[in-house]
Order: structure tokens, then sequence, then C-alpha cells
């Protein structure tokens, strides 16, 4: 038979109580395109020999400074407005001295002719702080890192690009590792999937591209509890919610959001979110597993273990019979244990309807549990016999 995990101390009431962990993000670098109006308009200020404002120097960019140079003349003040006016990109200033003229044609040519012939480098990168589920590309934080490898040379230089916008400087350090943040707001109006295009070029003009797709989700539905493991063993909320009735049976309707880190694999007990039903009032539980302080509910990855009856999950809904509850309101509370040695498991939970059904006589019925738990041969076992000796 199931055991308790844990046993619950005594709670203050509250309607609502959160404790939560904060991360620190990773500095900033900061995006040279507000810097733009700063220099000659006919400069790129990221790439100066990139004429086109492709990401990357190439012939094409050649071939754009020819062109100016062929219409306009071999020495080309570019102070001098002239109708219709000129527009960027092409960015023909290369030197920035605002005359377009030869020199700027042979500062585009000398990186192409001298580094002829090396290999493109290799670009790995992903999101620094995936705190949801390790490789779905979902987090509240949009920081991005990396490194730039194979065929690195101290001229080699990135640049990126997020949904087709301007282009913008990523700093690499020697070893051509980078982070960068691309300042997307994080109060919702920048929620949904983004995708940052990274380009390396080395001095030859050998260009490798890497595009890192990511959703930024920064604001949940009202009323949601967001838990984050962090580097703490233990992570809890409660909340208060109204219970009794005097006819029918009552039920708790609660959205579980679980994105579980499983980066360490050799953890023998993954992390675990509990729920319980607790007095608001004193201590222990209202609703149990037959014995004080045990949890209701259990999830760890994709198992989930509860007793047959009073509870029903199908994997995102929790459902809770909470009619035999002797009082009129109790302390939902949810814990997330921490026992492996990955931190960035978050759960978010949300109570969807706490309502009575009137022609409901009888308790939730339910089939088969999706967990059998049986001697210390499944995880949940493995949980039972770490935390209270396998009783």
């Amino acid at each position: 038979m199931w055991k308790p995990f844990l046993d619950s101390p005594r709670r203050r009431r509250f309607p609502r109580r959160r404790r939560s962990f904060g991360r620190t993000r990773l500095p900033r670098i900061e995006s040279l395109e507000a810097r733009r109006l700063l220099v000659g308009d006919f400069q790129n200020p990221v790439l100066p020999e990139d004429v086109d404002d492709s990401g990357f120097i190439s012939l094409s960019d050649l071939q754009q400074v020819v062109t100016h140079l062929r219409t306009f003349g071999i020495e080309h003040d570019l102070t001098q407005a002239i109708d219709p006016p000129l527009t960027t990109p092409p960015f023909v200033d290369v030197n920035g001295d605002d005359v377009a003229a030869l020199n700027d044609l042979l500062l585009v040519v000398a990186p192409l002719r001298d580094g002829a012939g090396l290999l493109a480098p290799t670009i790995q990168a992903a999101l620094a702080n995936d705190d949801g589920t390790p490789g779905d590309g979902v987090s509240s934080d949009a920081t991005i890192a990396g490194a730039v490898s194979e065929n690195l040379t101290p001229e080699t230089r990135l640049v990126g690009r997020l949904d087709g916008g301007s282009i913008f400087l990523i700093q690499l350090g020697g070893d051509g590792a980078f982070s960068f943040d691309p300042g997307l707001p994080n109060d919702g109006s920048a929620d949904g999937p983004h995708t940052l295009e990274l380009i390396a070029q080395t001095q030859g003009g050998a260009v490798a591209t890497f595009d890192v797709p990511f959703t930024l989700e920064t604001s949940l539905p009202e009323g949601t509890i967001s838990l984050s493991e962090g580097e703490q063993f233990l992570v809890q909320a409660e909340e208060l919610v109204e219970l009794g009735q005097d006819e029918g049976r009552r039920t708790l309707r609660i959205d579980v959001d679980a994105r579980f880190d499983s980066s360490d694999t050799s953890a023998v007990v993954e992390d675990t979110l509990l729920v319980f039903l607790e007095s608001a009032d004193f201590p222990g539980t209202l609703l149990d597993r037959g014995e004080d302080g045990t949890s209701l509910f259990a999830l760890s990855g994709a198992q989930a273990d509860f007793p047959l009856g009073p509870v029903r999950f199908d994997g995102s809904t929790l459902e809770i019979d909470v009619t035999d509850a002797f009082d009129d309101e109790g302390l939902l509370v949810f814990k997330l244990l921490n026992f492996d040695g990955d931190n960035g498991s978050r759960v978010n939970v949300r109570v969807l309807s706490n309502e009575i059904d009137l022609d409901a006589t009888e308790r939730l019925a339910l089939g088969s549990p999706p967990t059998v738990v049986s001697g210390c041969t499944t995880r949940f076992a493995i949980l039972w016999c770490v935390i209270c000796g396998g009783r």
C-alpha cells in the first residue's frame, strides 16, 4: 500500500502564500542598433564591411560599392544632399569618413582576400535558462548562450538577427563562448515564438549560420501558482479553497502544467510534485490516503500516483472529490521536491473550478491507476523507501 511521502507541518492561514527563489540573469550585451544615429549614416555600425547589411561580408558587398562609385563617382561626398535622397542599406562609407571612395572598396576586398581558403566555423546555441522542460524551447528568459568553435580565429565575428530584424554584433569570448540577451520585454507583450538567427564569419568570408527558435513565456493565466525548484530542496505554495455542501458532491478541478528537468540522468529519485488538502485552522490533513499528513496526489515525470476513488488525473487536469472534507474551507498545499542534481523543474498549477454537483450521489469512480506501486520496483516506491525507510 502506498505510504505518505512527507508529513506536513502546521500552516498559518493565508488566502495564498508562495515561496520561490529567483535566478540571477546573465549580463545583457547591449545591441549596437541604438547607436546607429551616432555615427555616419552610411557606415554599418555593426560590421562596417557588411555593405548590404546581410550579416556577413561577401562579393555582394563589393558589388554594392562598385555600383555606387560608378553612379556617383569615385569620390562621392555623402554629406551633400541629393534628390532623391540616398537610403541605407547599402552602407557604402566603410571607413566612416563621410566619403564613398576607392578606399572603401579596398576595405571590403581585404578580409575576403586575406582569409581566402579558411573553412567556416561551427555554431552551437540554445536558451541559457530553459526553465521549462529541457529542450522544449520554452522559457521566461530569452537569453541565448552558446559557442563558436572549429576554425575559430581572432578575426571571427558573430552577429545576430532577431525575427528578421536588423543585425547586431554579439561579443565572442576568447574561447568562442557567448551569451546574449535580446532584450525582449517580460511584461507579456513579447510572449510567443521567436527566432534568433546567428551568423559567424571568418576573415576570409567563410560563413556559418545557426537558428535558435524559442518561445518566450512570461505571463501566466490569472490565479496560476508557479513553483520553480532552483537550488532549493523544497518549494511550496498554498491556496485557500471553499469546502462543504448540504447535498450533492463537491469537486475541485486543478490544471497541472509540470515541466520536469530530466537532465540529471544519473538520479535515482526524480523531482516530485505533491498535493495535500490540509486544515486551515489546525495541524493535519482533511483528506489523505488513510493516514494523517499524507498527500492526495504525487507526480514525477510522466508517472502519477493517487488513491483510487476520490482522485483522478488525465495527464493535465487533476480532479479531487472533497465532499468528505469535514470543514467549510481548507488549504490546497503544493510541494515541489528537488531530489536530483538538476535545477530546472517548474510546475504551474491553477484551480479551474470548485463546484457542487447536486445530482451526484456517489464518489468519483476511477479505472486502473497510471502507476502501481509494489515493493521497491518503481520510482515512486524507491522514493518512499528513501524518505520513510520502506515502511
